[in-house]
Formats: structure tokens, C-alpha cells, sequence
């Protein structure tokens, strides 16, 4: 599958709702995601289609639009993209960086320390006779040179050092890339004016000056080489460029496949996964409805599968 790829880079802060309530009375503190899912993304890119190719949102949504080539490229309004977004990756330099897979282990203490190197521990498929799993399932362990060891999944290694054979590797917690800000607003109504006493605070994501988020789409979309677009809440704008990368490396002799995308939760997913952390809930807007599209719970990024489950996945 060829990948067109881009590289994003925020006018300033970036935000993206997770599922938390936002009616009044109900709190005033949302959380955020971040990086920005691919869900997210894809919206961004087929919204830059339009916007990009002049397409009015009205004859888009009424279907008015459907016999432009853009519009097969992107998808009808309503359904689902017809490619797939892959990603982040962070860049920093020419140096990129892929989530860390969660059925990797290091001594916490270690790893508290952060940007250094640590040993690394794998978990291996458990031989004992006691260790067996009532549905049948293989059951995997680890074992570290101390009792305290604690999974790397939520951090970050260098795309080089994923494939590397030696055991010490660096591990990057997040704040290598980006610093949070939190800021708070109040609400607006539905024509533009100040809702009485509602306050709210979100925490913004601010990249660091020499990072940028890299996203890969399976389509050559429609779009300049280089412009902008909006992404996340608040109609953030954010810079991209498509750019080179070359095809990422597998391990064609592994059948562990690490997660570089959320992967929604399916019957198929939960009877792959191998290790994973705190699943997320995202949901998003519905542009053709004009209403929220249902919750769904996903696997984060690093999760380790025995297939590729949903083909945003790289055998290592």
C-alpha cells in the first residue's frame, strides 16, 4: 500500500475533545487527546478537499457534488473515508519517532528518569503449566532483573531503535515533543453570544519548535503540496507538507504487529491483542447529520496485535 505522507505543524496550541460531558452543571474541566486521533485527521484532509477545490459544504452535504472526482477521492458526505490515515509519528530533525510497544517492559526506576537509555525486557508466550488462560488464550510474561518493572507502552523510541537488536534502548516520555497549556473560556451559544456562568478549561498541546506530527494517507489526495487547514477544536489552523518518507521497515519473520493508529475496538481486534494500555473513547461530528457520531472505545497507539488488524500496524 503506497503512502502519501504529510508533516503538520500548528499555528499555535492544538486541542481535541475526548469524551467527557459538557453539559452545564456537569463540570467544567474536559479532557483532551493528544496527539490527534486519525478519525480527526481524516476529517481535517476531506474538509481541506472542499475547502481546497471549491466545493460549497451545502452541495457536498445535499449530495450535489458526488459526480466530482475530489468528492469519489474523499467520499460522499455521511460515510466513511475511503482511505486510511496511519499515524503520528513525531519528527524531531530527520529523526522519527514511533509509539512504544506496550508488551515491552523496563525497571520503573529506569524509566521515571526519562530520555535514557534503559534495558529492555520483552514479553515471551509462558510456558508454565500454571499459567493458563480458562478461554485457551496464550498467555504472555515478562521478567526483569528487578520485581519492579513497569510496560514502556505511552512512550516513544526512535523508528531505528524499534528494529534494533541491541537490549538497551532510549525511551522518550511525551514531554519531549510537546508542553501543555491549560486554558479556560466560556461558552458560547447557538448565535454566538456568551452563555451565562458557563466556564470551561481545556488543555492545549503546544509542539515543541523542532517537532512535527507526520501522518500518512493511503490515497494521493487532491490537495497542494504545501498549505492549510483546520484541525481539532477551536478552528485551529494548522500548516502542512507533503513530504518523503521512505517505506517503513517490518520484520516479515515476526508475528507481533505494533499499532502506529488507534485501532477501534471488534470482535477481531480483542482476539488479537496481545498487550495494550487504557482503552480511549472518541466520537466526532457527524457533518451530513449535524450531530455527534456514536462513542466507540479504541486501542491505543503502541498496542501490540498478532496480525495487522486494520493495516496502520508494522511487524517488528
Amino acid at each position: 500500500m503506497k503512502i502519501e505522507w504529510y508533516a503538520f505543524r500548528p499555528e499555535d496550541t492544538l486541542v481535541v475533545k475526548a469524551a467527557s460531558p459538557s453539559e452545564l452543571g456537569e463540570g467544567h474541566r474536559y479532557q483532551a487527546i493528544f496527539p490527534p486521533p486519525v478519525s480527526t485527521v481524516s476529517g481535517a484532509l476531506r474538509t481541506a478537499v472542499l475547502v481546497q477545490n471549491e466545493i460549497p459544504f451545502r452541495h457536498y452535504i445535499q449530495g450535489k457534488a458526488d459526480g466530482r472526482s475530489e468528492v469519489q477521492t474523499i467520499g460522499k458526505a455521511g460515510s466513511p473515508a475511503p482511505f486510511s490515515v496511519m499515524g503520528p509519528l513525531f519528527q524531531r530533525g530527520d529523526k522519527l519517532f514511533v509509539p512504544s510497544p506496550y508488551n515491552w517492559f523496563a525497571d520503573k526506576a529506569e524509566l521515571s528518569r526519562g530520555n535514557g537509555e534503559v534495558q529492555i525486557y520483552k514479553t515471551e508466550e509462558s510456558k508454565s503449566p500454571l499459567l493458563k488462560s480458562s478461554a485457551g488464550d496464550i498467555l504472555h510474561m515478562a521478567k526483569g532483573a528487578s520485581t519492579d518493572i513497569s510496560s514502556i507502552g505511552g512512550h516513544w523510541l526512535l523508528l531505528d531503535d524499534l528494529f534494533s537488536s541491541k537490549t538497551r534502548k532510549q525511551v522518550f516520555p511525551v514531554e519531549t515533543f510537546y508542553s501543555t497549556e491549560e486554558r479556560t473560556g466560556i461558552a458560547l451559544g447557538p448565535s454566538r453570544q456568551v452563555r451565562k456562568s458557563h466556564l470551561y478549561s481545556l488543555v492545549h498541546f503546544r509542539l515543541h519548535s523542532d517537532v512535527r506530527l507526520i501522518y500518512g494517507a493511503s490515497a494521493a489526495l487532491p490537495l497542494p503540496e504545501t498549505g492549510s487547514l483546520i484541525l481539532g477544536a477551536e478552528k485551529r489552523i494548522s500548516y502542512y507538507q507533503k513530504i518523503s518518507i521512505a517505506n517503513l521497515p517490518g520484520n516479515q519473520n515476526s508475528s507481533a504487529y505494533l499499532a502506529l493508529s488507534m485501532v477501534m475496538g471488534s470482535d477481531e481486534s480483542n482476539a488479537a491483542v496481545v498487550a495494550t494500555g487504557k482503552p480511549q473513547y472518541i466520537g466526532g461530528w457527524d457533518m451530513k447529520r449535524r450531530f455527534h457520531k456514536p462513542m466507540r472505545a479504541f486501542f491505543p497507539a503502541g498496542t501490540v496485535f498478532t496480525k495487522n488488524i486494520n493495516k496502520n500496524c508494522i511487524a517488528f
